[in-house]
């Protein structure tokens, strides 16, 4: 079941998506989400006093990483307003995004041990992305904990782009879903085309413009993040 899922997900849906309905769909990432969503019978159901996502200004949005089946779901969540970080092993794993989504510029693919180690340089190549003229959205997804974290605890979260955000001034805002694993697990290889109703929650943007300094704003998105995670899976 999961190789046929990964084949109907991610090769045939997208193929049709991104190259037939790119010329049509106003968002045809947006769509394809939307479809997978519907198809992996996910049901998202956030929770009461969310605010929207922010779409004043370029803002890093900071998510939970539970599964491959996080691409849909958390495109779905973030209104279709964000690109996302991801390192190359994504394109490793699913070939035919990687293809596609190059011509949009919906993922940034960054190499482990490239850039990421200068942060000069990867910040400039992150200010790159962010001005390239044909984006199509203006946000960013991250994955705060730097890896798939599929326990009910929350990792570390990393430094790197909390300081990128406090150099820019861009917003930080924060979302958190509850079990996306259950939908399609690459670990165990598993998919399940149930029903499956996940929680979310959205949090209130945080603009590092009220913080008198980076080691401050960091560590209060730091500690924010690990709040709102335990608020949704103590529910």
């Amino acid at each position: 079941m999961f190789f046929l899922g990964y084949i109907y997900f991610f090769v045939i849906t997208v193929w049709f998506s991104f190259g037939i309905r790119y010329w049509t769909a106003d968002d045809p990432q947006l769509e394809w989400t939307n479809h997978l969503n519907w198809a992996m019978g996910i049901r998202l159901h956030k929770k009461h006093g969310s605010p929207p996502i922010n779409d004043d200004g370029p803002t890093i949005l900071l998510g939970n990483h539970r599964g491959v089946a996080d691409i849909s779901i958390h495109d779905v969540i973030t209104e279709g307003s964000a690109s996302f970080l991801g390192r190359y092993i994504v394109a490793f794993m699913l070939p035919c995004i990687w293809f596609m989504t190059r011509w949009v510029n919906t993922v940034w693919y960054f190499k482990r041990g490239g850039n990421a180690n200068s942060m000069d340089k990867f910040y400039a190549w992150l200010d790159k992305n962010f001005e390239w003229p044909y984006n199509m959205r203006k946000n960013l997804i991250v994955f705060p904990e730097g890896h798939r974290n599929d326990t009910n605890r929350p990792l570390p979260v990393r430094s790197g782009m909390l300081h990128y955000a406090w150099a820019r001034k861009y917003k930080v805002q924060i979302y958190i879903v509850k079990g996306s694993e259950i939908v399609m697990d690459e670990r165990a290889i598993t998919c399940d085309f149930g029903h499956h109703d996940l929680p979310y929650l959205v949090d209130k943007p945080i603009d590092p413009l009220y913080y008198r300094s980076a080691d401050e704003f960091v560590e209060h998105v730091k500690k924010r993040y690990e709040s709102k995670f335990y608020e949704i899976y103590n529910a």
